[in-house]
Parts: C-alpha cells; structure tokens; sequence
C-alpha cells in the first residue's frame, strides 16, 4: 500500500493565500487575485504548486515545498505548506 497525497479545492486556496502572503506582488502579475484565480492560467499555476507539494508528500520527504527567494517578499527562501484539511489522503495498492 502507498499512501497518495491530492490537494483539494481547500488547499488550491490555501496555496493561493500563503503565495498571496509570501511573494512579491509583481511575482504572479495579479494572476491570484480574486478576479483571475478562476481562470485557466491561474489554475494552472496552482495545480502545478500543488502538485510538487503532493509529490513531497507522497514520498514521505517532508510537508513543505520551497519558494525560492527571488519570489519572496523577505528576499529569503521560504518553506510553503497547508494544513491537513486541505489534503485528501488515500491508499493505494502497488503493483
């Protein structure tokens, strides 16, 4: 059994708050205001987030992605992590 980690919409928005937080706002060019997060490019851009997370989470390395400092608002690198009501869990059988 493998356990398998998916974001769900909670987190899509949870990442979307911590980045809103965290990063320069020239960083996403106004891509994750609430006026835009709902088109295919922000959703993009939070998927693939999401997905990088999902894959730290899947093998077992930690529950934080980095955000490179070049993107922060503090000029450091910064860890970007959600809370568990925004990961669906399951197991799945490895063949």
């Amino acid at each position: 059994m493998m356990k398998m980690h998916r974001v769900n919409k909670v987190g899509l928005e949870m990442i979307r708050q911590e980045l809103l937080s965290i990063c320069k706002p020239n960083v996403f060019d106004g891509w994750l205001d609430d006026d835009l997060v709902h088109s295919k490019e922000s959703q993009d851009m939070l998927l693939a987030w999401a997905s990088e997370l999902e894959d730290v989470l899947d093998a077992d390395n930690g529950d934080s992605i980095e955000v490179r400092q070049f993107y922060t608002k503090s000029g450091h690198v910064e860890d970007l992590s959600i809370s568990d009501s925004g990961i669906d869990v399951s197991f799945e059988e490895i063949e």
